[in-house]
């Protein structure tokens, strides 16, 4: 298999899957190339992920897979990613010691609390200029702002098949983590325990998935 650091990226990720696709395994919508690649593609947020989990390596110590390009064609969407070596929390947590979980915990605490304390620029670039077209959006601003604090920057889909684990090491908010998938419900057990406890906001996001569904 060549390397993508001697070929032209974007011609190695659709030559690879053109020839191997078949016999790759696949984890969802990741295809395993070795044991230090993978391509992951859909017709979604790759380009958009991609650019995140850059900026957050950029700006955290926090382990981010290494993303080595991002591009869509013919309406599919791919990136070639480092593999991170180890499995998904969910995978035995149960079985864990209260220290093992822990010592776990604590570094998905220190993880969140490092993307939280990134500091948040202006929702508006200088070609809008803000929102003094839309007198109305300024008003649905202004009473968000008063029961919301400061934007933060944060996951928004922190459960237990989004973490990898290798041993007790954590590689890779309130209301999407503790909103668990379906298969994790202990997971809310121990939310509590990485992330500050915000109990009126969780209420109000269960009236809006009532209403609205889950995104």
């Amino acid at each position: 298999m060549p390397s993508p650091k001697r070929a032209p990226r974007r011609f190695f990720v659709l030559v690879t899957l053109r020839l191997l696709s078949p016999f790759l395994p696949r984890h969802g919508p990741v295809l395993m190339l070795s044991k230090t690649f993978c391509i992951k593609l859909g017709t979604l947020k790759q380009p958009a992920e991609a650019a995140t989990m850059q900026f957050v390596a950029k700006h955290t110590s926090i382990s981010i897979p290494r993303v080595y390009c991002a591009f869509e064609r013919k309406g599919c969407k791919y990136m070639l990613m480092e593999r991170m070596q180890g499995h998904i929390l969910r995978n035995g947590w149960l079985e864990r010691s209260a220290e093992s979980k822990e010592k776990i915990l604590a570094q998905i605490k220190t993880m969140t609390d490092q993307m939280r304390r990134i500091l948040c620029g202006s929702l508006f670039d200088s070609y809008e200029g803000g929102n003094e077209k839309a007198p109305e959006a300024n008003r649905l601003v202004e009473w968000h702002n008063r029961y919301c604090g400061k934007p933060v920057f944060t996951h928004g889909d922190l459960n237990t098949m989004n973490i990898m684990v290798q041993g007790d090491d954590v590689y890779w908010e309130y209301t999407s983590a503790w909103h668990v998938n379906p298969y994790d419900e202990f997971w809310r057990e121990d939310v509590d325990k990485f992330l500050e406890p915000h109990l009126e906001e969780l209420d109000m996001e269960r009236v809006r998935r009532r209403f609205f569904g889950d995104f």
